[in-house]
């Protein structure tokens, strides 16, 4: 079982990505899936930390060297949904949030036509095929991303 710690980490990331696609995303474009939830480590100690009870709770699914990706074996109970997939992300400069979740859309092609000028979405290409648009604010603590897979 996950911390009460780590939990509350989730759990807030998450209020706060269900707060944002409330307030910026035509519910029209997603299908009410989230799949993914990651945290970005603070400090080293942290994402040592992290990692090791999240593989305690699951297993690495795709190891990478910024983080694992983690398959859980009890999933994440959190206010927007059931989430088994996550990550804990080594600190880095350009990642200073908090956290990120991925939200299913029902349409990708139509979804970043209406959302791609928008200044608080980027396009993110991480070379693997998947494409997503990623909501930044400074107002938030988090990042939201819309891949173009489905979950």
């Amino acid at each position: 079982m996950l911390s009460k710690k780590i939990l509350d980490i989730f759990e807030t990331i998450t209020v706060t990505t269900g707060r944002i696609v409330a307030a910026h995303i035509d519910k029209k474009y997603l299908t009410g899936k989230v799949d993914f939830a990651s945290i970005y480590a603070k400090s080293l100690e942290e994402f040592e930390e992290f990692s090791q009870e999240i593989a305690a709770n699951g297993i690495v699914v795709d190891p990478q060297p910024k983080g694992s990706y983690y398959w859980l074996t009890e999933p994440l109970k959190t206010s927007i949904g059931a989430i088994r997939r996550c990550r804990v992300r080594k600190f880095d400069m350009t990642h200073p949030e908090r956290g990120y979740n991925d939200f299913e859309v029902v349409d990708y092609k139509s979804f970043k036509l209406r959302y791609m000028n928008d200044p608080h979405f980027s396009l993110v290409d991480n070379h693997n095929g998947i494409e997503m648009l990623e909501f930044r604010s400074p107002e938030y603590d988090v990042r939201v991303y819309f891949p173009n897979t489905r979950f």
